[in-house]
């Protein structure tokens, strides 16, 4: 690999760790530039000097200061707009895949009916079931979004659908972390890139509303668990979605 391919692929990286010894480089320039520009100031004390003059004698020593910390802007800078830039390559590619899976899964309940689909899905949480000891009062849920288990009380999940579906009436939008915040779960990697917006749902027709479903499934060796399943996914660039007037 070479250098150039090496930085095209750690520019962020690169530029943030510069960013990070600008900042440490201006502090310490700075330091040393007052030092010596009141040094110089005291060896050469003159009572009737303008402060223009002052300050012309002294800009030099700040020359240094003043080129390190602009470079500093210059990686901070860069840095925001390259993360934006791969934020937006993200959401695109994953907008691509979302809309991919949907169609699927459409053709799927078209062809074999919502309850086929459902079957799917169960089928798929039993697998790799964790052997987890459950406590008392608690029941083991599997997301089929994040395709992971988690352990739970009924009506906290409840709390957590109530309370999301809340926000996303008052505000139009929300987003999957959103969601996973209220369950007490750890958000995911891209949930912040992913949401509902209220404009979208009302556009197809259908209640704003997020229908998420818990639905009893037992594993293959008869321990209880509820599948948590969402009627329509999240998509991508949902804070940005528009009608189509």
């Amino acid at each position: 690999m070479s250098i150039v391919s090496w930085l095209k692929r750690n520019s962020s990286a690169v530029l943030t760790v510069l960013s990070s010894i600008g900042v440490v480089g201006t502090a310490v320039l700075s330091g040393r530039a007052t030092y010596n520009a009141f040094d110089c100031l005291k060896k050469e004390e003159r009572q009737d000097e303008l402060k223009s003059k002052k300050i012309r004698r002294i800009i030099p020593y700040y020359i240094p200061t003043i080129l390190t910390g602009s470079v500093t802007i210059a990686c901070i800078v860069s840095t925001y707009i390259l993360d934006k830039r791969q934020q937006k390559c993200l959401t695109a590619a994953y907008a691509l895949v979302s809309e991919s899976y949907r169609d699927y899964r459409d053709k799927a309940k078209e062809l074999y009916s919502d309850d086929a689909d459902d079957e799917i899905f169960k089928s798929i949480a039993s697998e790799n079931f964790p052997d987890w000891k459950i406590p008392e009062g608690k029941d083991i849920f599997y997301d089929t979004y994040s395709k992971r288990y988690f352990v739970s009380k009924m009506e906290d999940v409840l709390y957590a659908i109530y309370h999301f579906n809340r926000n996303f009436q008052l505000r139009g939008i929300a987003s999957i972390n959103e969601f996973y915040d209220f369950l007490c779960i750890e958000k995911i990697k891209s949930g912040n890139l992913v949401g509902y917006n209220w404009h979208e749902l009302a556009e197809e027709g259908i209640i704003p509303w997020i229908d998420i479903y818990t639905e009893k499934a037992v594993n293959c060796d008869g321990t209880k668990f509820y599948v948590l399943s969402y009627m329509f996914d999240p998509i991508a660039d949902y804070e940005d979605w528009e009608p189509d007037f």
